[in-house]
């Protein structure tokens, strides 16, 4: 099923990066970084079918080139300690077809470039040989500076400190950055559901998530988010653990490792919890059907007693269409009638209390059984609450 994931960083001169290379590596080009006389080439790199570089309105396509574009970036920066670039990292849906996840990707990064005025250079890469299949996945490089038609201007929005921000009137730029997390969550949201497919994804947190099932009282729910988030391994621990000829087991490896487990062991919970719960609403199901049918035969009951009675009151004391034969037939004594029809009230009362009786019985053991079952769901829901309050330390 989709997954949520978007993650940002910089690009920064103090961890020893530069945005050409980034830039090169991520949309498999050749690139000559000016500034260091460096020449970045991965043209032979494989997993990037589409990479496009995204300028906002106004900036002239044919002058951003993407060598000239991020060769600007550089030497716009002066500081040795500069960002040059931001990266966003996207998850793009399985569920959508190639052409969809591009277009998806394509589009969020124009909403990106009008937002901030900024250019996106988007690399479309696909899941690799030996990873997870569904891991389709984009690197959006955005400059930290406005393109305009020929030149850099000035920082972006978010970029700026928080001081400025705050006396520019903006907000925070945690704040900036959970807005563009419900940007693309809409906008994921809004592919999948153009493609007809139900699922969809939630860029909140998982405690977030699970107190609203809590409140909504949506315990299945709630039980499905209550899961610990998985720590992402890393290209450096991910080529380490990988290693075709003695792969190494790093430490992010283990945790990463530890996590999947304890959510394995929840999701077993989980399968138990659903299954009692549909107990539950079948044993609710049988009882809502036994009282309708107790109800039916209620009113059946009641009507024929009141046929019966009309059916005595109306009987004509003559004889009325009788064939000559059953004229001439001796008449019958009125008392031994009277004992016949006494006899089969009593047989029809007899019957009727040994109905209810039985009837009585049944709905005893039922509501027994339904009273083992919701006790054997409370303790389940314990003990999701006791694993759960546990984490991956047990």
């Amino acid at each position: 099923m989709a997954i949520f994931h978007l993650s940002t960083k910089p690009i920064s001169r103090s961890a020893g990066r530069s945005a050409v290379a980034a830039a090169a590596y991520r949309t498999k080009s050749v690139l000559l970084d000016e500034r260091q006389g460096l020449l970045h080439d991965y043209t032979k790199r494989s997993g990037v079918p589409f990479e496009k570089v995204v300028l906002p309105e106004g900036a002239d396509e044919a002058h951003w080139t993407r060598e000239r574009l991020w060769n600007a970036a550089e030497f716009a920066e002066v500081r040795k300690d500069a960002r040059t670039a931001r990266e966003w990292e996207i998850a793009l849906p399985e569920e959508l077809s190639a052409e969809d996840r591009k277009e998806l990707a394509l589009s969020f990064a124009r909403e990106l470039a009008q937002r901030y005025g900024c250019a996106v250079d988007v690399g479309i890469h696909t899941p690799g040989k030996e990873g997870d299949r569904r891991n389709h996945h984009a690197h959006l490089l955005a400059t930290t500076r406005v393109v305009a038609r020929s030149a850099l201007g000035d920082k972006v929005a978010i970029e700026l400190s928080d001081a400025k921000r705050l006396s520019l009137g903006l907000g925070q730029g945690r704040q900036e950055i959970e807005q563009v997390r419900a940007l693309w969550a809409e906008r994921t949201n809004q592919a999948l559901a153009k493609q007809g497919q139900e699922t969809r994804i939630d860029h909140r947190s998982l405690a977030a998530q699970h107190g609203e099932a809590l409140t909504a009282g949506d315990v299945i729910r709630a039980a499905a988010l209550d899961r610990m988030p998985e720590t992402k391994l890393g290209w450096k621990a991910s080529a380490m653990e990988r290693r075709e000829k003695d792969p190494i087991q790093t430490e992010r490896g283990d945790q990463l490792r530890a996590v999947r487990a304890e959510n394995a062991k929840r999701v077993g919970l989980l399968v138990r919890l659903r299954e009692l719960v549909n107990l539950r609403e079948l044993g609710m199901a049988a009882v809502e059907q036994a009282k309708r049918v107790e109800r039916e035969i209620a009113v059946g009951l009641d009507r024929f007693r009141d046929k019966f009675a009309a059916w005595r009151e109306g009987t004509p004391k003559k004889e009325v269409g009788r064939s000559p034969e059953q004229a001439q037939s001796p008449a019958r004594d009125p008392s031994s009638r009277q004992d016949q029809e006494h006899d089969g009230r009593s047989a029809f009362r007899n019957r009727f209390e040994q109905w209810k009786d039985e009837k009585a019985a049944a709905e005893k053991q039922q509501l027994e059984r339904e009273l083992e079952r919701e006790r054997a769901l409370q303790q389940k829901q314990k003990e999701l609450q006791r694993s759960r309050g546990r984490g991956i330390g047990d």
